[in-house]
């Protein structure tokens, strides 16, 4: 509850992804609280500018684990895929 203020995904943020993500790039995000995850599931959902999946098994099948996810194996991780709405 302590980190809700310092949130990185918030409207402001969504506005400046928009800005700066190219028209064919993607944008992955991970947490592993399921509060923030659906926040960050409704504001996506909320503007029409963005689609997304949470595909990662497909997406990162040839990456190797990151030190963040090897860390934290033990937890359930949550991944966004975001890329603009161009259709």
């Amino acid at each position: 509850k302590r980190h809700k203020s310092r949130r990185t995904f918030n409207k402001i943020f969504i506005n400046e992804m928009f800005r700066t993500l190219t028209d064919d790039g993607k944008l992955v995000v991970s947490t592993d609280d399921n509060d923030y995850y659906q926040i960050m599931i409704e504001l996506l959902n909320n503007d029409i500018r963005f689609k997304y999946s949470n595909d990662i098994i497909n997406y990162f099948k040839n990456y190797p684990a990151t030190l963040y996810a090897k860390k934290f194996f033990d937890r359930k991780i949550y991944f966004l895929i975001i890329e603009k709405n161009n259709g």
